[in-house]
């Protein structure tokens, strides 16, 4: 058998052999940039497809990356800003609305109504989109050897009242916090810790499963909100530590953009807590981000100083 060591810690058979590509275990995507070598190729690219993409769909994830203002690093200039599923939704009357951040201003969507007897409406939010529409009605009008006719034009301003849902998939999150409990853990307890019991349910709950549930689903995760005044995130900077409750299981503790906080058990013998941390900043995300406990508890009792002396 291989040296532990060299085993994939997501799949534990593939043999790594030094060339892999780097596995993010908060998404590259975040502007997290945190690496790994513990991963193979495979699994990489499966974790990225299956965990990580319906991660980063997650509306409330979507709100928090929105809130921040935060875009792709990878996609530099032409990163587009996130939509915050609160900004967007429908009227009573059908109307998709989305806020437009570039035109500071909510915009309604086009469409065209069947009114039925040959007759339609169009419903835009610009002079531009109107006349897009008109020209198609035209185009069908003429394919069958028929006339269109305005009959009336209305403008003017609106103040539309939308109704929008935020949701969040407790699954998803389950499966994102053990992949960043499991890559994080293979890089800072020994290279046995991969073939521990704990590495293994982790492994489980990457899958969505867990024997010891009923129905055999690995347990939802809901994040908590990190209250400012008790949180070591500052500047919506995404946040990992380690942290021994009282029942001796350690735990790894992330926050994302200062608002999400979870934490995934990652040993439960009782060995030593990690000191490793890591504030990984967004906003400059080739920065290492590594740092430790003392660090950041250094760093909080110096802001909450600070603050009450203010």
């Amino acid at each position: 058998m291989a040296d532990p060591s060299e085993l994939c810690a997501y799949c534990i058979t593939a043999v790594l052999t030094g060339l892999e590509k780097p596995e993010h275990p908060v998404p590259a995507s975040l502007g997290a940039s945190l690496e790994v070598p513990t991963v193979c190729n495979w699994c990489n690219e499966w974790a990225g497809r299956e965990i990580d993409q319906p991660f980063l769909a997650d509306p409330l994830l979507l709100a928090h990356r929105s809130i921040a203002n935060q875009r792709d690093p990878r996609r530099g200039r032409k990163g587009r800003r996130v939509i915050s599923p609160v900004l967007r939704g429908h009227t009573d009357d059908g109307d998709f609305v989305a806020y437009d951040y570039e035109q500071g201003r909510p915009v309604m969507g086009s469409r065209i109504v069947d009114l039925g007897g040959g007759r339609f409406q169009i419903r835009a939010g610009s002079q531009e989109e109107a006349d897009r529409l008109m020209e198609k009605i035209r185009i069908r009008a003429a394919a069958e050897d028929k006339e269109a006719k305005i009959e009336e034009v209305e403008q003017g301003e609106a103040k539309p009242e939308i109704k929008a849902k935020v949701m969040t998939r407790p699954g998803v999150w389950r499966r994102e916090a053990a992949k960043i409990g499991l890559a994080v853990g293979s890089i800072v307890y020994p290279p046995d810790w991969r073939l521990s019991q704990d590495a293994a349910l982790l492994r489980e709950w990457m899958h969505g499963r867990d024997a010891s549930t009923p129905g055999g689903k690995a347990p939802p995760l809901v994040p908590t909100p990190s209250p400012a005044d008790a949180s070591f995130a500052q500047d919506d900077e995404h946040l990992l530590y380690f942290m021994q409750l009282g029942d001796e299981t350690t735990y790894l503790v992330v926050t994302l953009f200062g608002r999400s906080c979870f934490a995934v058990p990652v040993d439960t013998t009782g060995a030593p807590v990690p000191t490793q941390a890591w504030r990984l900043n967004w906003r400059k995300p080739k920065k290492d981000g590594s740092t430790t406990w003392d660090d950041l508890l250094r760093d909080a009792v110096v802001r909450r100083v600070g603050a009450q002396a203010a």
